[in-house]
């Protein structure tokens, strides 16, 4: 009977044993999927700061090249008498892009600025915004400024 009850006793203990085993597994592998996970958030967030850090260099690159001044000077130089800026925004990014407001006194003289913008070195993907032609014009104009030594 005492043989009975010990071989009962030790099933009783293996059964137990097993299961704390496959709870042991169970929170092993639920810490390695918390690891993998836990792994793969940190390449995302490293490979996003790193692709911040070259928009960063590539927008102090561009502010270098092409500071505000410059980019005013260069409009300017473009502009025929019969024309004004009223408004001047620069957005640096990875690519210097220009948005300007101006006023025309006659659709002749925005028809010239269109054409020395296009003509010009240092603006490309120059795109006129719409525009009425009764009397002062008023239109947006969109560039990209082309810094540096690259035309």
């Amino acid at each position: 009977m005492l043989a009975i009850a010990l071989a009962l006793l030790a099933t009783l203990e293996a059964r137990a044993t097993l299961h704390e085993r496959r709870d042991a597994q169970a929170a092993v592998d639920s810490l390695r999927s918390d690891l993998d996970a836990a792994q793969r958030q940190r390449t995302r967030l490293e490979a996003r700061r790193k692709g911040e850090g070259e928009r960063l260099a590539s927008r102090a690159r561009l502010t270098a090249e092409a500071p505000p001044h410059r980019v005013l000077s260069e409009l300017a130089a473009l502009l025929p008498p019969d024309v004004r800026l009223e408004d001047l925004s620069l957005v640096y990014g990875s690519e210097l892009r220009v948005e300007a407001l101006v006023v025309a006194r006659r659709a002749a003289a925005y028809d010239i600025l269109l054409e020395r913008l296009v003509a010009s070195p240092r603006f490309s993907e120059v795109n006129p915004g719409p525009e009425s032609r009764d009397g002062e014009l008023r239109s947006r104009v969109s560039a990209r400024f082309q810094s540096g030594d690259a035309p």
